[in-house]
């Protein structure tokens, strides 16, 4: 069985090579990264289309572009580092279901034909 460390370790190698390769290769300009499969076969926007592009621009310093391309992004990362560093957090039900429903809600509105919120779509 392998150790949690190496585990751990593994982990953060991948990730920090995944960042390196979406820093250097922009998803508007090239086919390497994979289209938005939800969106290829619904022609609606989930919640996460616009990432992609959303990290390349924010791993290059560009912020208000990433904020463009998907804003939510700006607000999962944030939530995702609190989930991770707090277990007692994550075991909440009120935490899982607000999630959901904050998601769900923001995969709705981005598609609404209306402004403003025809300004969320990416």
């Amino acid at each position: 069985m392998l150790s949690k460390r190496w585990m751990v370790g593994s982990i953060c190698v991948t990730a920090f090579c995944g960042f390196w390769l979406l820093k250097q290769i922009n998803p508007t300009s090239t086919t390497f990264f994979p289209q938005c499969p939800w969106y290829a076969i619904t022609g609606l926007h989930c919640p996460g289309c616009g990432s992609t592009r959303a990290m390349h621009a924010l791993l290059n310093g560009r912020w208000e572009q990433a904020f463009l391309y998907n804003p939510m992004l700006l607000i999962v990362i944030p939530a995702v580092g609190c989930l991770v560093l707090s277990p007692q957090l994550r075991s909440r039900t009120w935490v899982a279901i607000s999630s959901w429903t904050l998601l769900l809600g923001y995969a709705v509105i981005r598609n609404l034909p209306y402004w403003p919120f025809s300004v969320l779509s990416p």
